[in-house]
């Protein structure tokens, strides 16, 4: 069976590829060996005709030395001798023996014979034959012998430009050869590659645009052929499927639309709240935000005391708002309070017009997001889903600023329970020490003048009044405030006073959703405590009332008692409760006044701008305002106002 090579158009594309590559480098692999052959011929050439040059000059030589006297000075002139030795040396030299040809009829092998012949049968014997006769046409001959050498030189000197011609000709038609096969190549590549893939592109450009019924009809081989047929079938598959997706893309773009949308605003809050710690100002972002997001009336946020989820809120306080010029409230009528009862009520999907979203992290409460939206405004489950991630990120962000205060207050507490573990072991110990030697002293001093028994007496006071100051020192410094916060301690403090002293104390905290930083919480309930103490000890009350709520920016702490009002008198010696007092309110940056009350009594008051970022607000409106009887008297009309750095000093 006789089997047939396959066509060129049966070839695949690589093969095809390959023969006209291998078709194109034939010509110059060609070209490369016969300019090496040509080359090798040539190499040479150059020092041959040099050297044929050069006898010239040596033949005259020769007839100068022949014809020399004799040296006047031995070693003067060259030696005829060594003088033919060198004109034979460069006659024989290996240059011009290879640029003879092997033809004898060759026009340089002719006069090669013919100068080497006279030279060796004429002229080399008659100058060994030292003959006058010779000597007188040594001259003459020279001038024939050198013009033979020229032509020698000629031949030479033809011969390679000849070889130069051959070879330059040979380059151009290896180089002709080399660009008529790459024409070729270009040809059949346009052909059989370029002009199908162009229209297969045309084709693919039209389906692009929508024309799906658009086919490749150009003839094509080989793999350009079965990508044609691919093409083809695809092309197809694309026309029948097209009208199915049209509708889907439809729904996912709406889709798509939507989740672009929730995750921009979740985004956006989130870089929000990730990069700045929660205040007025990020707050009022949100909200901003949330507008743009939905169509409002007013939006607010407000923090509230934080409570576990199933606990219902009391109070809270607007921190952030944003609202419509001349538009209604709603339940933000009362600030805060009205939407207290909103925030209890389980979410319907029925449309509602008031919405309220609790912030919260992990069950506990922080606040509540109040929400009015404009007439007509119905919101979707996606909408209520995105709100609901906002208020859980507001949540999570009060959460972890809280976190952060705790982290510092208990690092703070443990730094003062070492002090206070110092105070004890030191000067504690060295305080009963003392009270135990004065105790002795006086047994032995029973006898002596009354003078002496009152120094001791006085001692003895001193030392029990130091004693009695440490001993409050070290419970200040071991205090704690726990996860309750201020409040908790606060209602501690109340309680521990109410039972040790039998007076009735109350207090009124509108304060519950601010926190303070740790420093701030301590020196205020310093402060109350020391007030307390005082009013223990010097006052002889039967009530006292503490209260502390914001005023503006400040914070106002008010602690009143109905006893027997301030003394006149200067201090006494070892009493620095007072003046402790006024360093704390001078470390939080307020004022401490000292005054009489209303009716009778004293009243202490300490005003200061708390440095936590929930206090950076222009106003503050509080759902319980303080009765006149317990506002500040800075707030009456006939009480001065206090400035952040005063410092008032009065005596009690």
């Amino acid at each position: 069976m006789l089997i047939r090579p396959p066509k060129l158009s049966q070839l695949s594309l690589i093969a095809r590829l390959s023969l006209a590559l291998l078709i194109l480098i034939l010509p110059g692999v060609l070209s490369l060996l016969i300019s090496g052959w040509m080359t090798n011929l040539s190499s040479g050439g150059g020092e041959a005709i040099n050297m044929a040059g050069s006898l010239r000059k040596q033949s005259y030589l020769i007839a100068a030395t022949a014809l020399a006297p004799a040296d006047p000075i031995p070693g003067s002139h060259p030696n005829l001798r060594e003088v033919i030795a060198e004109f034979e040396r460069r006659l024989y030299h290996d240059s011009i023996r290879k640029a003879l040809p092997q033809d004898d009829k060759d026009a340089v092998r002719i006069r090669f014979n013919e100068i080497e012949s006279r030279w060796r049968n004429e002229i080399r014997p008659g100058l060994e034959r030292d003959d006058a006769l010779y000597a007188s046409i040594l001259l003459p001959s020279t001038h024939q012998y050198v013009h033979e050498i020229d032509q020698f030189v000629d031949a030479l000197e033809q011969a390679h430009e000849e070889r130069l011609k051959l070879l330059a000709q040979l380059q151009w038609i290896s180089l002709l050869t080399v660009f008529g096969v790459f024409v070729w190549i270009l040809i059949w590549a346009y052909r059989a590659i370029t002009y199908p893939l162009s229209s297969m592109a045309k084709v693919a450009n039209l389906v692009e645009s929508g024309h799906y019924a658009a086919r490749i009809s150009t003839p094509a081989s080989g793999e350009i052929g079965t990508l044609k047929t691919a093409l083809n079938r695809m092309f197809n598959e694309l026309e029948n499927s097209y009208s199915q997706l049209e509708s889907r893309v439809a729904e996912k773009t709406a889709e798509l639309e939507q989740n672009q949308t929730a995750l921009q605003l979740r985004y956006r809050i989130k870089a929000l709240l990730a990069d700045h710690e929660p205040d007025q100002a990020i707050f009022d972002s949100v909200l901003k935000a949330l507008g743009e997001f939905i169509p409002l009336q007013n939006a607010a946020i407000c923090l509230t005391e934080t409570n576990p989820r199933d606990i219902p809120l009391k109070s809270a306080f607007k921190l952030a708002n944003n609202q419509q010029e001349g538009i209604r409230l709603g339940c933000l009528e009362q600030d805060c309070a009205g939407c207290l009862e909103h925030s209890q009520q389980k979410q319907g999907s029925h449309p509602r017009k008031e919405l309220v979203f609790p912030l919260l992290d992990s069950g506990i409460t922080y606040g509540i997001m109040p929400l009015t939206l404009q007439d007509g405004i119905t919101l979707s489950g996606w909408q209520m889903q995105v709100l609901e991630d906002v208020s859980h990120n507001l949540g999570a962000a009060l959460a972890g600023s809280r976190r952060k205060q705790s982290l510092h207050r208990l690092a703070l507490f443990e730094e003062r329970s070492v002090i206070a573990r110092e105070l004890h072991d030191s000067l504690a110990q060295a305080l009963s020490y003392l009270k135990i030697q004065v105790v002795r002293l006086q047994s032995q001093l029973n006898d002596k003048p009354d003078d002496a028994q009152a120094t001791l007496q006085e001692l003895r006071e001193g030392l029990n009044a130091a004693y009695r100051q440490l001993r409050e020192l070290l419970t200040t410094f071991r205090l704690q405030i726990n996860q309750g916060g201020l409040n908790a301690a606060l209602q501690a403090t109340i309680k521990e006073f109410s039972e040790r002293t039998g007076i009735q104390i109350e207090l009124a905290n509108h304060l519950l959703g601010i926190e303070l930083a740790a420093e701030e919480e301590i020196h205020v309930l310093q402060i109350i405590r020391e007030a307390l103490a005082n009013v223990h000890h010097h006052a002889m009350a039967h009530s006292a009332q503490v209260h502390l709520a914001w005023i503006g920016n400040e914070i106002v702490v008010q602690i009143n008692d109905d006893g027997r009002g301030i003394n006149p008198s200067p201090e006494r010696a070892q009493h620095y409760g007072l003046s402790i007092m006024r360093d704390r309110a001078h470390s939080l940056g307020g004022s401490l006044s000292i005054q009489p009350g209303l009716v009778q009594g004293t009243q202490v008051m300490l005003r200061f701008i708390p440095s936590t970022p929930f206090s950076n607000r222009e106003s503050h409106h509080d759902t319980h305002t303080p009765s006149p009887a317990s506002q500040p008297e800075s707030d009456r009309p006939d009480q001065p106002s206090f400035n952040r750095h005063s410092n008032q000093d009065h005596s009690a």
